[in-house]
């Protein structure tokens, strides 16, 4: 049986520490906490990760990269208690920043969280972790980076100058309601959408620097269907038919562009969920998560 989140914080002795900590590591109760790796290399906050390990370390760990949510425009890594059920099951997290729409647009952000991959492949055996085995788990702002992550593999055209020599590629990624095709969301949204994403306040807008339809080369780019190949990693997305945010026919369009290329994709709408919420921390949608990235991940 699953424990909920709060029983699980409370038994693994995980805190809240201040955003603005030096690096540092400190262990807990069962837990090893890296704090503010600075996987840039340039100090940035927005380019830092906080790395949290089982303490039994007999084996490398496979580790999963947790994405925060945020509309592009705020949240933080200390926001990942949800992915916190992970470390019961032996895996590490890795809690990441990333530019937000306000310090650089796109493609910042996907180059931020393939550097954020290969720095932990680059560090793997300081840190105790399986560089063959890293998945990623993103939601919302941060499902489209887990998206993009998923569908570019190699790819090098978004790749910074730093740990070049390792890959950004992910084995196995989770999706929590994430944009995916930025012109069609306004098609998409039904009548009680609250977001229009070619208005003038688009979240979307902000991240790409100018209205979606003036740039059409770059939201084309940005489009994870339209980087999908067979070799990709394994996906499951979830996402909530209520959802008035980010409309759930996203990610079938996600999800279907996935199997008609080949790639093992699992899709699930809730169909009394919104933009997150309770229905997401079910015990049973938990289990499969921590099962996907078991059956990927875990040697």
């Amino acid at each position: 049986m699953l424990f909920s989140v709060i029983g699980l914080l409370a038994m693994v002795g995980i805190s809240h520490f201040g955003a603005n900590s030096e690096h540092w590591s400190s262990k807990m109760k069962d837990v090893v906490v890296y704090r503010n790796l600075d996987y840039m290399g340039n100090n940035n906050p927005r380019q830092k990760l906080d790395l949290y390990l089982p303490e039994n370390r007999e084996k490398p760990k496979s580790t999963v990269v947790w994405l925060h949510s945020g509309g592009f425009r705020r949240g933080s890594k200390d926001k990942w208690t949800i992915a916190s059920i992970l470390l019961k099951e032996g895996f590490a997290v890795a809690s990441v920043n990333y530019r937000l729409s306000q310090e650089a647009t796109f493609p910042a952000q996907i180059i931020d969280v393939k550097t954020a991959v290969r720095f932990l492949r680059a560090n793997a055996k300081q840190y105790g972790l399986s560089p063959e085995h890293i998945g990623v788990w993103g939601v919302s702002a941060g499902g489209y980076l887990a998206a993009m992550l998923g569908v570019t593999g190699d790819q090098k055209q978004w790749d910074s100058s730093q740990y070049q020599a390792y890959s950004g590629r992910v084995l196995a990624v989770c999706v929590w309601f994430g944009p995916i095709d930025f012109l069609l969301m306004d098609k998409h949204a039904g009548k009680h959408s609250i977001i229009d994403d070619d208005g003038e306040v688009s979240p979307l807008e902000d991240l790409m620097g100018a209205p979606l339809q003036s740039i059409p080369e770059l939201v084309s780019q940005a489009n994870p269907l339209n980087h999908v190949t067979l070799d990709d990693a394994p996906f499951l997305i979830m996402h909530g038919e209520q959802d008035k945010l980010i409309p759930y026919q996203q990610s079938e369009s996600l999800h279907a562009t996935l199997l008609e290329a080949g790639v093992d994709s699992q899709l699930e709408i809730i169909a009394d969920a919104a933009h997150g919420g309770k229905q997401f921390h079910s015990p049973e949608r938990l289990k499969r998560i921590i099962n996907f990235f078991r059956t990927h991940l875990q040697p």
